[in-house]
């Protein structure tokens, strides 16, 4: 009886294990993560497609890109707010740089570049409320022109 208990038990955590690696996006921090996640969305930033994973809940609002290997060229994460304000973003448990993009009302309000994984724990806030944030690899913003007052749009 004991062993079959046992049995019953380790099946029911290699469900949830399973589950969970299939599901949730939390336990990802490679790149190819991005791709493969219901939470994907495309998006332009002057005319550059993006793909961005987008942070839904709380946790991945504070968590962010913090634990990932890194971003390809055209990937970033994007941030969504109820109405527009002050967030301060922070570089906890970034492994690599960053360009982050203050957005509100589908236009570039502010941009800070190149910000590094050792600036923790300073915050950066934006110079304006802001009802997005967008964070890109560092030196995109740069390499693509991008300026305040630059479009962005979702396309899905």
């Amino acid at each position: 009886m004991n062993l079959k208990k046992n049995l019953i038990i380790l099946s029911l955590v290699l469900i949830f294990l399973v589950i969970s690696i299939k599901y949730f996006p939390w336990h990802c921090n490679s790149t190819t993560c991005i791709q493969n996640n219901p939470q994907t969305k495309t998006v332009l930033l002057k005319n550059n497609k993006i793909l961005v994973i987008v942070a839904q809940s709380e946790v991945e609002k504070e968590r962010g890109l913090g634990g990932r290997d890194g971003l390809k060229e055209n990937e970033g994460m994007l941030f969504v707010f109820d109405k527009p304000n002050t967030s301060g973003f922070w570089m906890k448990d970034m492994k690599f740089s960053i360009d982050i993009v203050w957005i509100r009302d589908d236009k570039v309000i502010d941009i800070k570049k190149s910000v590094s994984k050792d600036t923790y724990p300073t915050i950066f806030y934006p110079k304006e409320s802001a009802n997005m944030v967008l964070e890109l690899p560092s030196g995109f913003c740069d390499t693509h022109n991008i300026t305040v007052g630059d479009s962005f749009i979702q396309i899905q």
